[in-house]
């Protein structure tokens, strides 16, 4: 039976995938929908091709096995083949899981996944990382208020990644406060079209697209300045448009 999966909007542009056949692309997506909680399914060939092909007369499922050799664990247990999708707990998030019916991978085909027993995981606690006021929690919760909440977990792993690379928190922030500065320019309202937090600091690194917003120091005003004679500020002609004069400005 199939069942409802997360499919990361991510993976469309994914320049690994992209390089991927396109019945291979169809084919990985179809043994997520068939893989139970634990990220196993049977893999006998004509199962494969009647579950996720069933209107294909002519597709070959062994070399679309080949081709996701790197991402799917076949195996083979008293005759039957099965399969296990690596970092499957990784990518989905289950409510409520259901143990697995089907023959635990042997362990040398796991012991790299986040996950090595196969087991379901509990979803991590949102508790947990509302309680941390780390830099990256700080970050995040800066984001969510002054753009908009979203995607908490992945956005906060995804800081705490790169802060770890050697960025600022004061950076990140400037980086923010700029695309806050853009969204205004530009007039847009709708925060629906604003980009999720996962996404600005995630994969997708949107936030390599804002230079931080440099915050201006002052000093004070030069009494024996031309423009504005000691004032700090002074009008545009003909508008009523007030500056700040430059004679306040720290370079």
């Amino acid at each position: 039976m199939a069942r409802k999966r997360i499919i990361d909007p991510e993976f469309w542009s994914d320049e690994e995938i992209g390089r991927w056949s396109y019945a291979a692309r169809l084919f990985y997506i179809g043994l997520w929908n068939f893989a139970d909680d634990t990220g196993r399914f049977k893999a006998h060939n004509d199962l494969l091709k009647a579950q996720i092909f069933p209107y294909e007369k002519k597709i070959d499922i062994d070399a679309l096995k080949k081709e996701l050799n790197h991402k799917i664990q076949w195996y083979e247990v008293e005759n039957l083949q099965y399969g296990y999708i690596r970092n499957f707990l990784k990518h989905q998030r289950i409510d409520r899981p259901t143990d697995s019916k089907l023959p635990t991978p042997p362990p040398s085909l796991v012991d790299n996944s986040p996950n090595p027993r196969g087991v379901v995981l509990p979803n991590i606690s949102k508790v947990n990382i509302s309680k941390d006021k780390g830099p990256a929690a700080i970050i995040y919760e800066y984001y969510a208020k002054t753009i908009k909440p979203g995607g908490k977990e992945d956005a906060t792993r995804s800081i705490a990644k790169l802060l770890k690379t050697g960025l600022s928190k004061d950076d990140l922030l400037g980086r923010i406060d700029a695309y806050r500065a853009q969204l205004t320019k530009d007039r847009k309202d709708d925060k629906q079209y604003y980009i999720q937090a996962n996404n600005f600091f995630g994969r997708a690194a949107r936030y390599k697209d804002f230079e931080p917003v440099k915050k201006v120091q002052y000093k004070d005003a030069d009494p024996n300045c031309r423009l504005c004679k000691g004032q700090g500020r002074y009008l545009i002609a003909d508008t009523s448009e007030v500056k700040i004069c430059s004679c306040r400005i720290v370079n």
